[in-house]
């Protein structure tokens, strides 16, 4: 996924326009694309995401993600987020 697909998800995650997606946006969100998630898998997803632990994931952070990033979080679920959030960027082109 392009740097500039990916920017574009991630400013709709960002609702308050912060530059930041914190937990309840990214739950809003999560929920949205119906991966089936409960509220210990997206605590799980938001400590992955936020690699600084400031309780913010940034563009960097987020981008990792979807690029790719490294992780032993049940696999299968993290794959999933991980193609939803993609095919979200992929369907920017």
């Amino acid at each position: 996924a392009a740097l500039a697909n990916i920017w574009q998800v991630f400013a709709e995650f960002d609702d308050d326009g912060s530059g930041t997606i914190d937990r309840v946006e990214l739950a809003r969100h999560l929920r949205k694309m119906e991966l089936g998630l409960d509220d210990e898998d997206i605590d799980i997803v938001i400590n992955l995401m936020d690699a600084d632990h400031n309780g913010y994931i940034d563009l960097e952070e987020f981008s990792r993600i979807v690029a790719g990033g490294e992780s032993t979080y049940q696999g299968r679920k993290l794959n999933e987020i991980r193609k939803s959030l993609r095919k979200l960027s992929t369907d920017r082109d």
